[in-house]
């Protein structure tokens, strides 16, 4: 009786369980602590993209841009292996581990930068957002 209750009832369950879930890709989280890192989530130029928000006053928005596309390049291009679960700072120690030093730096810098802007509500210099557009290019430029 129960399965039959569970099967007619799926609709209202299975999303829940399917939640965070990439379904092309089921080893490959769509959110990493709260951010959507799909390919398809991110605009073609991303750079360009941070760069247009942060010139109209959204920082937060135009870190949390650098931020998903890095994540999203490191787990789609790089095969990182993220968990949705894992916070900033277990995603950093993973890619301080695998990835080359300056790719680790880089990636440290921009973490580093969306932690203070999303949690600690620090307002970042122009020059911050030039220099991690540098590292950027340098670092995940090739991810499309």
């Amino acid at each position: 009786m129960l399965v039959i209750v569970l099967i007619l009832k799926r609709q209202q369950w299975w999303p829940y369980l399917l939640r965070g879930k990439n379904l092309d890709n089921p080893d490959k989280p769509d959110t990493l602590a709260g951010l959507d890192v799909r390919p398809q989530s991110l605009p073609e130029d991303v750079p360009a993209s941070a760069r247009q928000l942060w010139m109209s006053g959204k920082q937060r928005e135009a870190l949390s841009l650098l931020y998903r596309a890095a994540l999203s390049f490191l787990l789609h291009k790089r095969d990182l292996g993220f968990t949705e679960s894992q916070t900033e700072g277990e995603c950093q120690a993973l890619v301080q581990q695998h990835c080359q030093d300056s790719t680790s730096r880089h990636f440290t810098r921009l973490s580093e930068s969306w932690i203070l802007c999303a949690y600690a509500h620090r307002k970042l210099p122009d020059k911050q957002l030039q220099l991690l557009l540098h590292d950027w290019h340098s670092s995940f430029g090739e991810h499309e």
